[in-house]
């Protein structure tokens, strides 16, 4: 008979799914995903578009190579970018609803965008050239307008995996059950649209 084999991610996924996870509670080992949120969001001034939305932002320069955008406009390192970044508090709050759905978020963040291109459009953020986000839910992206691009398989993006599933079994109302899809699933997608991109869509 052949020996059982324990893959290490297994280990992993067994570790962190120990405690009491949902509706904003993290268990166990899932208070360092906490922490790591509340510091990331510190470190880089992270802030609502509008009061009770799906979308929060953040600035900053580009650093990587040269980057041709869906709508053929090129981003340069040094280039500004606005990072979006989900809510997970209020999509913890709004989906004890009875009638919530999943879609509901996109729609959410359809206003989000929006209410961003108002605000580039008025003349605030205007050095912003193009807006970026990572999520595992990249159908959700692509209905908001971004191009969407699985990320490759490496250290890096198998760590923001187990970052982004973990997450969501913090702020999901069914806590590891409600992740369970995502956890065996998601991959994390990068998403990108330029500004004229976003003010042609949102501004018409």
């Amino acid at each position: 008979m052949s020996p059982v084999r324990f893959h290490p991610t297994a280990i992993f996924w067994w570790l962190i799914s120990l405690g009491r996870t949902g509706r904003g509670h993290a268990g166990g080992l899932l208070h360092i995903w906490v922490w790591w949120e509340g510091f990331e969001r510190w470190r880089h001034h992270v802030r609502p578009l509008r009061p009770g939305g799906a979308l929060h932002y953040s600035l900053s320069d580009y650093g990587g190579k040269l980057l041709v955008l869906p709508d053929g406009g090129e981003l340069c390192r040094g280039d500004r970018v606005l990072e979006l970044h989900l809510d997970n508090h209020a999509l913890s709050r709004d989906a004890r609803a009875a009638n919530w759905s999943p879609w509901d978020v996109v729609e959410d963040a359809r206003e989000d965008m929006r209410v961003l291109a108002r605000v580039i459009a008025s003349g605030d953020l205007s050095e912003v050239r193009a807006v970026h986000g990572m999520s595992l839910f990249a159908s959700g992206l692509r209905r908001l307008g971004f191009r969407v691009t699985r990320l490759p398989d490496s250290t890096m993006t198998r760590l923001a995996r187990f970052y982004f599933v973990g997450l969501l079994a913090i702020y999901h109302p069914m806590g590891w059950r409600g992740a369970a899809r995502a956890r065996a699933r998601g991959w994390p997608a990068e998403a990108w649209i330029s500004t004229p991109a976003l003010l042609g869509r949102y501004l018409a």
